[in-house]
């Protein structure tokens, strides 16, 4: 009888932690609207790290795990790195997709508040979203985050649907309305460290005159604003040479405008300079300038552009006055035919 007592006890003891233990991960089961099969990936940050789980579908249905003690977002991609969804989530949550691979903008997301309200945004808004009008993308979020300061969603779409730049001060001003209750750490990540120094006074100081580096060392590239209308520099990224979206819009508005009207200059951060020299030399057809500068964002001349990835192209006016910053070509484009034209 006394046996019978002490396993009773060890039993209810058993029960009572299993009911107080907390849940370990978050499950998150979906399906392709047409049934159709893919590779999907799970990106997130958990707080201290990036995440990735990778899934093949079966009959168009898969199931994923992860773990993240507070709420993160979650980007759902395919192999060819199309963003088909995303949700957010903290252990103990489950979350249901259905996605639309034909339609990305059409695919939805459930299993709790935060993440129902990201979904209903992204129908509510699949217009701009698609078309990619950045005045009423911003103008949409921040509604949202004015009527739901409280809710991560929030932060989410602060964080990754917002088109921060050029836009830091108001980026600034809705950070600040978002509650402690909203300020998942793995949603924020370092957002509020690189829009402070996106706001610092350097980042917007006007562009000066200077000279710069060229191919070789009979050759240097002067950087003046009073030279034209307007100035264009473009950091493109660590390539050797190629075509990246810098190298693009570079080449079509060169094209487009003579050096009376538009200055352009590239900036490349090529790890070997002497390799950069000779794929540049190559190309016979640019009209923009060319320099090399070491690790364009991390080298001191240009640390107090505070330039936070590449590519990413900044427009100055004559009097070297910073026009627009932004890390989207076609945005620079837009602008710069708009001005000149």
């Amino acid at each position: 009888m006394k046996y019978a007592t002490i396993t009773g006890c060890l039993m209810l003891i058993a029960i009572l932690l299993a009911g107080c233990s907390k849940p370990t991960d978050f499950k998150v089961k979906g399906k392709t609207e047409n049934g159709d099969d893919l590779t999907l990936y799970m990106t997130y940050f958990d707080g201290s790290a990036m995440r990735r789980e990778e899934v093949s579908t079966l009959k168009g249905e898969f199931n994923l795990r992860g773990r993240s003690m507070s709420p993160a977002l979650l980007t759902f991609t395919d192999a060819d790195n199309r963003q088909l969804t995303q949700a957010i989530a903290s252990n103990g949550d489950e979350i249901s997709l259905t996605l639309d691979t034909a339609e990305p903008v059409n695919s939805r997301a459930k299993g709790n508040k935060p993440t129902e309200k990201l979904s209903g945004f992204m129908a509510d808004n699949a217009g701009p979203l698609v078309t990619g009008d950045i005045r009423a993308i911003n103008a949409a979020v921040a509604k949202f985050i004015a009527e739901n300061p409280d809710s991560p969603a929030s932060t989410a779409l602060l964080t990754s649907v917002f088109r921060t730049p050029g836009h830091e001060e108001q980026a600034d001003s809705l950070l600040r309305l978002l509650t402690a209750k909203a300020r998942s750490r793995a949603i924020l990540g370092t957002y509020p460290t690189l829009l402070a120094m996106q706001l610092a006074v350097d980042a917007t100081a006007n562009i000066t005159s200077r000279t710069l580096p060229g191919t070789d060392r009979d050759h240097s590239v002067r950087l003046n604003p009073r030279k034209a209308s307007l100035t264009l520099l473009a950091f493109g990224t660590s390539r050797t040479i190629g075509s990246d979206s810098a190298e693009i819009i570079l080449r079509e508005l060169t094209e487009r405008w003579p050096d009376s009207r538009l200055q352009a200059i590239e900036l490349s951060g090529a790890p070997d300079s002497l390799t950069w020299a000779v794929g540049v030399r190559r190309d016979s057809t640019a009209k923009w300038h060319r320099t090399w500068t070491p690790y364009t964002i991390a080298d001191r001349q240009w640390k107090s552009y505070a330039i936070p990835a590449r590519p990413y192209f900044i427009v100055s006016d004559s009097t070297g006055t910073m026009r627009l910053r932004t890390r989207s070509a076609a945005e620079a484009r837009r602008f710069i035919d708009g001005f000149l034209d």
